[in-house]
């Protein structure tokens, strides 16, 4: 059988497309050796209060180092930021039908003493998956020492690497890798996926605005996979 692959950068706590894109594949590269940039996933996601969507952010010493890989960034030494984000997610999902289900171990994860942002955004998709009741195969790009400038090559690379033939992603890829020549010339076949959803009941109102996985396990606990995999 021909193996899939899906290369992602490491999110903090992300939404529901992501663990559906990652799902589809026999092997997850988490792509660690991807240049930091600003204002990015890597770091914070979106939280539902009953203001709107609220950004929980994880304060990492990037400044001077915008050009530095996602691996090397260091969390912030001021740690009174596990105590920001655990506040704000008690405070807007305490009455959520699933918050002590999900709660502590949530809490338990933010606790631990984290040193970059990378480890920290992937053990909270290895948590979500776990919730998700999921365990895909996860490899990390820094382990493979590809060195490769332009971004499509690297992709196909990273592909080989794992013993790819076929490469899973989202539609905003198409933006760089256009129609897909380079995967064609290296004998891959690319799958885009669609990220279309039903609604799911949530506490806190955010209409067409995806939330981190979090706010769908507080809201529908285990019935969280009907509304990525149904």
């Amino acid at each position: 059988m021909t193996r899939k692959a899906v290369i992602i950068q490491p999110m903090f706590f992300p939404w529901r497309g992501q663990f559906d894109l990652q799902s589809r594949a026999d092997i997850v590269v988490i792509f660690d050796t991807v240049q930091y940039s600003r204002r990015h996933w890597y770091n914070r996601n979106l939280i539902a209060t009953a203001n709107g969507p609220q950004w929980i952010t994880v304060p990492v010493n990037a400044k001077g180092n915008y050009c530095g890989l996602i691996k090397n960034i260091q969390i912030s030494s001021d740690l009174k930021w596990k105590d920001r984000i655990i506040r704000s997610v008690q405070h807007s999902y305490s009455s959520a039908p699933y918050f002590e289900q999900y709660f502590a171990e949530f809490e338990a994860l933010i606790r631990q003493d984290w040193q970059n942002i990378s480890d920290l955004s992937f053990a909270s998709i290895r948590w979500g998956f776990e919730k998700l009741g999921k365990s895909p195969t996860f490899v990390l790009a820094s382990e493979l020492d590809i060195e490769e400038g332009d971004p499509v090559s690297r992709l196909i690379k990273l592909c080989q690497a794992v013993g790819a033939r076929h490469y899973i992603s989202g539609p905003a890829a198409k933006d760089y890798i256009g129609s897909g020549e380079k995967f064609k010339e290296a004998d891959i076949d690319i799958e885009w996926i669609n990220y279309e959803y039903e609604k799911y009941p949530q506490i806190n109102c955010t209409q067409d605005v995806e939330m981190s996985i979090l706010d769908l396990l507080f809201n529908v606990g285990p019935a969280a996979g009907k509304y990525i995999w149904s």
